[in-house]
Formats: C-alpha cells, structure tokens, sequence
C-alpha cells in the first residue's frame, strides 16, 4: 500500500501540468454539463 502511494505520488508530480491540465478540462466539461441542466 506505501509502494502504491508513493508510486501515485512520483506520477502525480511527473505529469502535474498535464495532470492539471486533464483536471482542469474534466471540472470544465462537468460545470458545463450541470449549466446545461439548469439552462433547461
């Protein structure tokens, strides 16, 4: 479970600005989705 952890740890901060990237993308597409919703 530690070896788990710190494996998601290095990955996390060597893909951080993609990873951000990726995060940011996803919140857009789930706020745009629920804006959608309340639209209708």
């Amino acid at each position: 479970m530690l070896f788990v952890k710190f494996l998601l740890v290095w990955w996390y901060n060597y893909n951080k600005k993609h990873h951000m990237v990726l995060v940011i993308r996803f919140l857009d597409k789930v706020i745009l989705k629920k804006s959608a919703k309340y639209e209708k």
